[in-house]
């Protein structure tokens, strides 16, 4: 089940990008969500686990993907734990729900710019 918080959580990781560095693994970039996220968001396709290819920076790292990029791969990949998702922006709009539907929870939280779940919900 995928929960929105608001307010501060002392157990939530707030920053996301050290986080992502520390923890992912390889397999995490070449699944089919992460492949769609990464086009969708950051407009890159993967080469492999160690490759992306970027329009704006050539071939780079999963290390340089977008903040939403990765905070999306770690509520993914990582479900047991509570992620600020501050760092997504409205182009993560369509994954933070297509995650929740998968966990048996859908709604619109509080806060969020309308137009980005516009046909969403």
């Amino acid at each position: 089940m995928l929960n929105i918080y608001f307010g501060k959580m002392p157990e939530a990781i707030y920053n996301t990008a050290v986080y992502f560095l520390n923890v992912y693994e390889d397999s995490w970039i070449t699944d089919d969500f992460a492949r769609e996220v990464i086009k969708k968001v950051d407009k890159s396709e993967v080469l492999d686990t160690h490759a992306i290819q970027s329009p704006v920076l050539g071939i780079i790292s999963p290390e340089r993907l977008s903040g939403g990029t990765k905070t999306l791969l770690l509520i993914k990949n990582m479900p047991e734990k509570v992620f600020n998702a501050s760092t997504c922006g409205n182009n993560c709009a369509k994954f933070i729900l297509k995650l929740a539907k998968e966990r048996g929870y859908c709604g619109k939280p509080e806060g969020v710019s309308g137009s980005s779940w516009k046909g969403l919900v």
